[in-house]
């Protein structure tokens, strides 16, 4: 489905802001006077797509690719009607192979769009680098919608044609064409994304706490329990009650998001720790966030207990945790996520889902549409 995708512009003031992108990331959108594919003259992109799921020439592929906007029909209303058309139907059986090609048609459907109109060119372009993610939609389509618009800016950036470009995408198979989305868009920022960007041990992070220890830490029991999100364990923790939660839950992985690291335990214990500090008031930091994220991912799916902790232990780590939580699971997670991240973490149950909580407002926003993104969605069946 459609609307507009979000991009992420970091600001003078050195947080990101999240704002709306060009119509032309719209797949609802109407080309004025169409764009040509297949040779035939679209609407919109989600007119052809919905068309072309159904077999050349058959009752619901014609009737779909005959339908034109009415008088005063917005790209929304438009888009939707196509979209209702293009559901079940008993009166044509949908393409049996659309499972598998349809991310390679809406990525050629895309690029003959921007090749019929330099506005749309250049209205991509002019998104820059900015993270783009997509509104959510149905099944894993918001990854694979900002997937789309993020690879073909970044062809235009290097002055690809774009009628080479759908030349060599259409010479690819389905699952090559996947590959190439994934890797163009995946969460993995360099160092520059991050205030701190280490990878070591343990031993590494109580050298770097004893030279510059964080301010203030008075440490407290934790009763912090592990969640099973990807056939892994995932910890959440702050600093005050980060030694605990180690020893009681023996993480394999640590991930430290607050400017300092905290004090290891002294134990003989094998693992891996990443610093990935990014300033806590840049909560749109997706690049950040997402690499984050997909980090303990990888570790999560090889069956690892992963500790995710920043200074408090509530405003990155529990937009990280949502996020991971809203990705492992069914997207009717809203309704338990509530009990879910309680029990990982009950000193935050207040902060985060109180009368005024936190999560309750922007943070479960930002989690669900960061979880939407995450690599994770590539996978799952399209």
């Amino acid at each position: 489905m459609g609307g507009l995708c979000l991009q992420y512009v970091l600001q003078p003031y050195g947080v990101h802001e999240e704002q709306l992108c060009p119509p032309c990331t719209d797949n609802f959108q109407i080309v004025p006077g169409g764009f040509e594919f297949d040779g035939i003259i679209w609407h919109s992109i989600e007119q052809a797509f919905q068309s072309l799921k159904f077999p050349k020439g058959s009752i619901a592929q014609v009737e779909i690719e005959r339908t034109t906007p009415l008088p005063n029909e917005s790209h929304s209303q438009f888009g939707c009607r196509v979209w209702e058309m293009g559901q079940y139907r008993v009166d044509t059986e949908m393409r049996k192979d659309w499972d598998d090609v349809k991310v390679k048609v809406m990525i050629k459907l895309n690029i003959a769009k921007y090749a019929s109109s330099k506005d749309y060119c250049s209205g991509l372009i002019e998104t820059g680098t900015n993270r783009i993610l997509a509104q959510p939609s149905t099944s894993n389509w918001p990854y694979w919608n900002a997937a789309i618009q993020t690879y073909i800016r970044t062809e235009l950036h290097q002055g690809t044609e774009l009628s080479e470009l759908l030349l060599a995408i259409d010479a690819k198979e389905p699952a090559q064409v996947e590959m190439l989305l994934s890797e163009c868009y995946d969460f993995q920022a360099t160092p520059e994304a991050f205030r701190r960007f280490v990878t070591g041990n343990f031993e590494l992070g109580q050298q770097m706490h004893d030279a510059d220890p964080p301010p203030q830490v008075t440490p407290i029991l934790s009763t912090n329990q592990s969640v099973s999100v990807f056939g892994g364990r995932l910890v959440l923790a702050g600093v005050d009650d980060f030694e605990d939660t180690f020893n009681q839950h023996l993480p394999d992985m640590v991930i430290t998001m607050s400017s300092k690291p905290p004090a290891f335990p002294k134990v003989a214990y094998e693992g891996e720790w990443l610093f990935r500090n990014f300033d806590g008031y840049d909560l749109k930091n997706m690049d950040a966030m997402g690499t984050i994220a997909n980090e303990a991912i990888d570790a999560l799916k090889e069956g690892k207990t992963v500790l995710i902790h920043c200074l408090h232990g509530q405003d990155r780590t529990g937009i990280i945790g949502a996020a991971l939580i809203f990705a492992a699971h069914e997207r009717d997670m809203n309704s338990v996520l509530d009990n879910i991240m309680i029990r990982a973490r009950p000193v935050r149950a207040g902060y985060w889902f109180g009368l005024n909580g936190i999560m309750n407002k922007q943070y479960r926003r930002t989690a669900y549409l960061l979880s939407l993104h995450l690599k994770s969605n590539s996978h799952l069946s399209k």
